[in-house]
């Protein structure tokens, strides 16, 4: 399972399927309290010895303020909540063993695809032992975030491209001294005498707000800068940039990821389908990357099971693209957008 806080915000929908799967309660029990994800603001500076570092510019009502808007309780029963990766995968890979005690793999991958009328045969290789076997099957989900599937089907990636790297830091400090307002889950700190921005999001796991134990730090760097590709350098510049050169900070890791915008140019080649970034990639303002990941495999999987009990054709599967497809690109634009409007 993932070891960085990756993507964390779940939407009301993507609870709703998440309680189908039996795990929808224990994601509560970690989530961030409501009150402590009402709002996301924006800060000018966040420490340091200017009296103005930490001023709030502006703060914004967001993921229906914690639960209180009245619009946002009436459209689920669930509030949106927010599980960085880190916590939530665990909890997903003890639901999947549950369902299919003994069949989750980690450490193995696929080295080859072909298919051909009557189904679809992969070659896996078990990078533990070297060895390689052939699982085949009647359909395959490429879940893979585009590095392998796509191509051995013929899929290639339309869009923008890369729009910027960022790196990103997992810290355990105390920032309970500068981080005020505990209602605000994501902030926008600007540092235009340093000509950059800082995202910073308390991560918990047992308090939240201002008192959070762990923290991802996100910072920015044009395409191509090789001071991103140094761990001294980063550091070094979300100190200077936030205003905390001394403070104790333990990092626990550091991270290089692409902001990119890509759709691919099918979902489905044949019996193979793609999902969540195998089939789209956008920036992550608005949190839509794996909420729109966990709506695609719920419009599939329903689907291969009534394909697959025979109790529907084949010709349902033909639903999947155009059905997910027109909601991925609206995601997709809205989250360039919310990206683009970060720095407006």
């Amino acid at each position: 399972t993932s070891d960085l806080p990756k993507a964390h915000v779940l939407n009301q929908r993507a609870m709703e399927i998440l309680e189908d799967c039996g795990v929808a309660d224990e994601i509560a029990r970690r989530s961030t309290p409501p009150e402590q994800m009402a709002a996301t603001a924006y800060y000018a500076g966040f420490a340091g010895d200017d009296p103005d570092s930490g001023r709030r510019i502006a703060k914004l009502e967001s993921w229906g303020a914690g639960g209180d808007n009245e619009l946002w309780r009436s459209s689920s029963a669930w509030t949106q909540l927010n599980l960085p990766q880190v916590r939530l995968e665990p909890i997903l890979r003890e639901g999947a063993e549950r369902l299919s005690p003994g069949r989750i793999r980690f450490n193995h991958e696929v080295i080859g695809l072909s298919q051909d009328e009557d189904g679809v045969t992969a070659l896996v290789r078990d990078n533990g032992s070297g060895e390689s076997y052939e699982v085949r099957c009647e359909y395959l989900i490429g879940a893979d975030g585009g590095r392998f599937v796509a191509g051995q089907i013929g899929v290639t990636y339309e869009g923008l491209g890369v729009v910027t790297e960022t790196a990103t830091l997992h810290v355990s400090a105390d920032f309970s001294r500068w981080a005020s307002d505990p209602d605000v889950l994501i902030r926008w700190i600007l540092c235009p005498d340093k000509g950059t921005m800082v995202v910073m999001v308390p991560m918990g796991p047992e308090r939240w707000g201002p008192d959070s134990e762990e923290w991802v730090i996100h910072l920015n760097y044009p395409a191509d800068d090789p001071r991103a590709q140094s761990d001294e350098k980063v550091e070094a510049d979300v100190r200077e940039a936030v205003g905390l050169v001394d403070t104790p900070i333990e990092i626990h890791k550091i991270t290089r990821w692409s902001v990119d915008a890509v759709m691919a140019s099918a979902f489905r080649a044949g019996r193979v389908f793609l999902v969540g970034d195998a089939a789209h990639r956008h920036p992550p303002t608005g949190g839509l990357g794996l909420t729109s990941a966990i709506h695609d495999v719920n419009n599939l999987a329903w689907k291969l099971k009534a394909v697959l009990a025979r109790h529907a054709s084949s010709e349902l599967l033909d639903t999947y693209e155009p059905e997910r497809r027109s909601a991925d690109e609206r995601n997709a634009q809205r989250s360039l957008e919310n990206a683009v409007n970060q720095f407006a």
